[in-house]
């Protein structure tokens, strides 16, 4: 599990997001996060197989969430964090 020195109440994890996917319904996203979280700084596999992300906010807190959670309320700061980490074999 990502150590963190900090997590915000705002973003506990939730399995209702999980719950109502597998049903099929597909939360709203809403990008609610983009102006709270300034970077996601690191990912990492738990031990129960689902993927945190670490992030630093604006005011320089820190914490981890659920990648699940950020799909729908963060997506922009999750298509940055994959394109600053892809890289391309050279020819």
């Amino acid at each position: 599990m990502i150590n963190s020195t900090k997590k915000t109440s705002s973003t506990k994890k939730t399995s209702s997001t999980k719950m109502t996917s597998s049903v099929g319904f597909q939360p709203k996203i809403t990008n609610e996060w983009d102006n709270y979280i300034d970077k996601i700084t690191l990912m990492e596999k738990t031990e129960n197989g689902t993927i945190e992300a670490a992030y630093t906010t604006y005011d320089g807190t820190h914490g981890a969430i659920d990648v699940v959670d950020l799909r729908y309320k963060a997506p922009l700061k999750l298509i940055k964090f994959y394109e600053d980490h892809m890289f391309f074999k050279k020819k």
